[in-house]
């Protein structure tokens, strides 16, 4: 018995009006936390301040960690609906929504079942890590959709309508040049997996032998490496920059200080697994026939019969491969995979659904409602818990708060210590400076000052400098370092072992001549 038609509409209706709660609630009831929201936010600022849209700018610096795709989408948000936290993480809610309908798609284009669409598009929405990245403003989110968008694309150019396959072929070259504006040739992870399949089914030529390949392949090129190509021509050392921190440092080096352990090889594992709970629970009831499917070597040898099954582990196994031996290793580097398994475990789940479907009774729903709602309602106290009940140390809209009402009237520059608070700038500091006592700082294309040659600046200019300093041990060094100096301070102690220190300019000049 098929599922009546109005039951598909309600079912169809409910499931998407419930990815978009999931995207957009709650979002602006955070602060801006520092490190990552606050280099994001901050760029976007400053990029708004200095209407200069193609050069980041953080603060006084050139910023060019990331390229421009999640700054633009930040300004775009601000421009329309004002200077809020809402409006700075808009872009990655808009991004989290159509990356979970480009899911529903391609699950649709692989099974064929219009309740597969609907239902693997709210799985996405609804797992623990993409639920909370899109929370978070960092470029992941938007670079999983733009990964979910070629490999939709990718796929339907194969296997479209010989009159739509062009159309599909050159969208998926636009796709990964977006994706490249997002987070440079890491968007190009799962194209490794996509021509494995290509090498695997023998279809090489006939995707890239077609009329359309030299116009897609220009189209990405200008897409994708333009800005590069742009400030490397405007900015010197751009171009040896993007190169190590976006290639060579990442991938091979250690200079980047993101896990390079052996052992951290296998972090990618648990994180998939319990990132995409609940959904991956229903696993645990197939245990019996994994003997007689994927740990069977006949299903192995029979996988070329069954070209969707294929192209799944192609653009999950080789990308998790690649990532996992990469020297750079972060939790979220691994939300491109997080559509795949959402597509795998979806029919698992449409098979345990369709017969209470088609049951005449509607009280058969009443408990796979009940739970999906108690599941999206924990979800979202998560995100409100989040922002009203964890008192966070990373929180710049708290800092502001309590340092707002020292901020003197005329001209000052608030420094940090190896402890970056670049999210106060989002909320109205004039500069925020980062400077350094280590030998080995973080790589950044500028950067950071030492205290040295951070004092002989402050003796030269006229302005108040304000000091956030975190940690006794650096509070007790910097301050009696400056008083050997017979710099007069006055020190404010804040919340979370952090300490406010203000010199006063007219004593440390009168004291120096």
């Amino acid at each position: 018995m098929k599922t009546p038609f109005n039951r598909q509409i309600t079912i169809s209706i409910l499931l998407t009006a419930a990815v978009l709660i999931l995207a957009f609630a709650f979002q602006g009831s955070r602060g801006i936390w520092q490190p990552d929201e606050g280099y994001y936010v901050g760029t976007a600022v400053t990029m708004i301040k200095d209407h200069s849209f193609l050069i980041p700018k953080l603060g006084e610096e050139i910023f060019l960690e990331k390229p421009p795709m999640l700054y633009w989408g930040i300004i775009a948000a601000i421009k329309t609906f004002g200077q809020t936290e809402l409006a700075c993480r808009l872009f990655n809610a808009v991004c989290f929504v159509l990356t979970a309908a480009l899911t529903g798609l391609l699950c649709f284009s692989l099974f064929g079942k219009k309740l597969n669409a609907f239902l693997c598009a709210f799985i996405y929405a609804t797992m623990a890590v993409p639920f909370t990245a899109a929370n978070f403003i960092t470029p992941d989110t938007s670079l999983a959709l733009w990964t979910t968008a070629s490999i939709l694309c990718f796929w339907l150019g194969l296997n479209a309508d010989s009159q739509r396959r062009n159309f599909f072929k050159i969208i998926f070259y636009i796709s990964l040049g977006l994706g490249f504006l997002t987070k440079g040739p890491a968007v190009l992870v799962p194209c490794i997996g996509m021509f494995a399949y290509l090498l695997l089914t023998e279809q090489t030529k006939k995707f890239f032998f077609a009329l359309w390949t030299l116009p897609g392949i220009l189209l990405f090129l200008s897409i994708g490496l333009g800005w590069y190509f742009y400030v490397s021509v405007k900015v010197p050392g751009a171009a040896a920059y993007f190169f190590d921190n976006q290639i060579w440092g990442r991938l091979v080096t250690e200079k980047y200080q993101r896990n390079p352990e052996p052992l951290k090889v296998f972090m990618y594992i648990p994180i998939l697994l319990f990132g995409s709970l609940p959904w991956t629970a229903v696993w645990l009831e197939k245990t019996k026939q994994f003997k007689t499917t994927i740990l069977s070597p006949n299903w192995w040898k029979n996988l070329s019969r069954y070209p969707s099954r294929l192209f799944l582990l192609s653009v999950s196994l080789v990308p998790l491969l690649i990532i996992s031996l990469a020297n750079s290793r972060l939790p979220l580097y691994s939300l491109p995979l997080f559509p795949i398994i959402a597509i795998v475990v979806c029919p698992l789940w449409t098979d345990k659904l369709q017969p209470l479907l088609d049951r005449a009774n509607v009280k058969a729903l009443t408990k796979p409602v009940l739970l999906s709602s108690l599941w999206i309602l924990l979800l979202l106290f998560s995100r409100l818990a989040l922002a009203h009940f964890h008192n966070s140390e990373k929180d710049a809209r708290a800092l502001w708060t309590e340092i707002k009402p020292y901020i003197p009237n005329g001209n000052y520059e608030i420094i940090t210590l190896d402890q970056r608070a670049d999210g106060l700038l989002f909320y109205g500091a004039q500069e925020v400076e980062n400077i350094t006592r280590k030998n080995d700082p973080y790589p950044t294309f500028s950067m950071p000052e030492t205290m040295e040659s951070e004092f002989v600046e402050m003796i030269n200019n006229d302005l108040v400098y304000l000091f956030i300093i975190n940690g006794k041990n650096k509070f007790n060094s910097i301050s009696n370092t400056l008083k050997q100096k017979n710099i007069d301070i006055k020190t404010i102690e804040l919340e979370h072992e952090k300490w406010l220190l203000i010199i006063n300019q007219e004593k440390m000049s009168r004291n120096e001549k």
